[in-house]
């Protein structure tokens, strides 16, 4: 129905704005759609859409702020109880009991091999 609407809207003022009939057909298309636009069905319409905008945009706003709230405390207390309305993660008992502890023993540094005396000509020769 929303198709339909459009084809009739986008008609009028394809008419009005393409009309060659000068300024006198002009008033009355006006006329005529002014008062179609402040009869009372149209109005009433008009009214639940603000009413149902209004109530949405009240809606939207509460959850923002839900969501803004349950962020800030998930990103300010990690560790602490979850946020209101979340259930607490469940910690897998395999992971943390298969954890080795640390060694305690620092690294020792390598030892550098003993260098050798340079061959001299002289030892060369005595052997």
């Amino acid at each position: 129905m929303g198709k339909k609407v459009y084809l009739v809207v986008g008609l009028g003022v394809g008419y009005v704005l393409g009309a060659r009939a000068g300024r006198k057909r002009y008033d009355q298309i006006k006329a005529a759609a002014s008062k179609f636009w402040g009869s009372e069905p149209i109005q009433t319409g008009v009214r639940q859409a603000q009413d149902l905008a209004k109530d949405a945009t009240a809606q939207a706003s509460a959850a923002l702020a839900d969501g803004a709230k349950k962020l800030v405390h998930a990103v300010t207390n990690p560790e602490d109880e979850p946020a209101p309305g979340k259930p607490a993660p469940r910690k897998p008992a395999a992971k943390t009991a298969a954890r080795k502890p640390a060694a305690k023993t620092a690294a020792k540094p390598a030892a550098k091999p003993a260098a050798k005396p340079a061959a001299t000509k002289a030892s060369a020769e005595d052997a």
